[in-house]
């Protein structure tokens, strides 16, 4: 397999900026306050009673109340800036959680919604030790992974959650442990699309169960996205390549782009631009990506000789600028119609 080091889009002449975007610290709760959270307290509006909030001694601490309920509720507070900015409904979420009434669960919610009723649920549930991935429909959860871990009350513990287009995962280990190379809870699930970031408190459904959590330094990492538009066509083998990118696209951070689908040991380009195009090329493909002076081509290299496919690895620049650019993969083909084939566009946005 063909794994050139792309620097990546070639972007030292266009990355030349400082960018805004990166790791933030929302909140590590020193002001003895919440003031920069929007409390979201469903089981008061479901007359369950009501969640207690203190963040008065450099931390988040959150108390459920105790229910016997055979559905599951969630209930916290909103990171305010996210309710009304889109940067934050794609990037990675990492706080530290700990508590004294390990009963219930302590759960991150993303893209989600006022109320907890539309969104991606990431919970830790201390009393059946499980680490859980859901997706919350009007208000009905649906668990789309989920994996053993005994969680300790009163150890800390630092959590990270990923959210990339459809890519899901979930990191959780004791604050005095290294971070485990892998996260322990993966999905695949687009259906969500909103920005608003909170941290809260749930039941177990079923048991009659109270839950306080405590948080503390919560950090976010925004993200740029990935996005395919357009076609591409086919080669000698009937399938038109593919282009798809893993990873956080954001300054500082290790990137994968990834060519499959192509005609095994053939030989490739990737043509880089900063608009999209469509300019008829012949035989059913496109020209999907366009700038000034025409896109710039990297390459060439060579598809795996059984699957067809190359990965691309980078660290975007740490001074890399908010910039988006559009790639598209060429693979040369004699069998094919115009002697080539190409991938659908992929529109990355860089944060």
């Amino acid at each position: 397999m063909s794994r050139p080091n792309l620097t990546l889009l070639a972007l030292s002449a266009v990355l030349a900026a400082p960018s805004a975007f990166g790791q933030q610290l929302l909140d590590d709760f020193s002001g003895g306050d919440d003031s920069l959270w929007t409390r979201e307290d469903t089981f008061a509006a479901q007359a369950l009673g009501e969640t207690k909030y203190d963040a008065a001694f450099d931390s988040y601490t959150m108390i459920s109340p105790k229910v016997d309920v055979a559905h599951q509720v969630y209930a916290g507070s909103s990171y305010t800036s996210s309710i009304a900015d889109a940067k934050y409904g794609n990037g990675e979420l990492e706080f530290s959680v700990g508590s004294v009434v390990p009963d219930g669960r302590a759960v991150a919610f993303v893209r989600g919604d006022a109320g907890f009723q539309n969104g991606y649920a990431f919970a830790m549930s201390y009393r059946t030790g499980t680490l859980a991935i859901e997706r919350v429909d009007a208000g009905v959860p649906t668990v789309l992974a989920t994996k053993a871990f005994a969680l300790q009350g009163e150890k800390q513990y630092r959590v990270r959650v990923v959210f990339l287009s459809d890519q899901l995962s979930m990191r959780v280990w004791p604050i005095a442990a290294p971070a485990p190379v892998e996260p322990q809870v993966t999905a695949l699930d687009g259906l969500h699309s909103g920005h608003r970031l909170s941290l809260g408190v749930g039941n177990e459904p079923g048991q009659n169960t109270q839950m306080l959590a405590s948080f503390d330094d919560v950090e976010f990492l925004v993200c740029g996205s990935a996005t395919p538009y357009g076609a591409g066509c086919v080669a000698s083998n009937g399938l038109a390549p593919t282009l798809s990118l893993g990873g956080c696209v954001a300054a500082d951070q290790w990137i994968g782009l990834v060519v499959e689908d192509g005609v095994p040991g053939a030989t490739g380009y990737l043509l880089i631009g900063t608009q999209t195009a469509s300019l008829d090329a012949g035989g059913g493909c496109s020209l999907l990506v366009n700038a000034p002076g025409g896109p710039l081509a990297i390459g060439p290299f060579t598809l795996d000789a059984f699957l067809g496919r190359a990965v691309f690895s980078a660290q975007i620049p740490s001074q890399a600028a908010t910039v988006t650019l559009d790639v598209q993969a060429w693979i040369l083909d004699p069998a094919a119609t115009i002697g080539a084939a190409a991938s659908h566009g992929l529109e990355i946005a860089v944060h």
